[in-house]
């Protein structure tokens, strides 16, 4: 039987695609830097337009809140000046 003896690596075909790995792996670094960058840009972005939309939320509620308390507060002098002129009436007739 004859031993087949282990072969050194060929190292020419290392050598010729080595500025193709550098080239590869500077690529996939960039797209990777890209995709962080886009991913941080939409978080930031989505997360601002949510404060907007928490404020204009708020906002809403608070002129709704003074509106009602308004509308109620009215309905209240009404019925109280309403109460006083029948009163009057009622005591100017007595």
């Amino acid at each position: 039987m004859r031993r087949h003896l282990a072969q050194p690596p060929d190292l020419t075909l290392l050598r010729e695609n080595s500025g193709n790995d550098v080239i590869t792996v500077v690529v996939v670094i960039v797209v990777l830097v890209v995709v962080v960058v886009v991913v941080v840009v939409v978080v930031v972005v989505v997360v601002a337009v949510e404060e907007v939309v928490v404020v204009v939320v708020e906002i809403v509620v608070v002129v709704v809140v003074v509106v009602v308390v308004v509308v109620v507060v009215e309905v209240e002098v009404v019925a109280v000046v309403v109460k006083l002129a029948v009163v009057a009436v009622i005591g100017g007739v007595v």
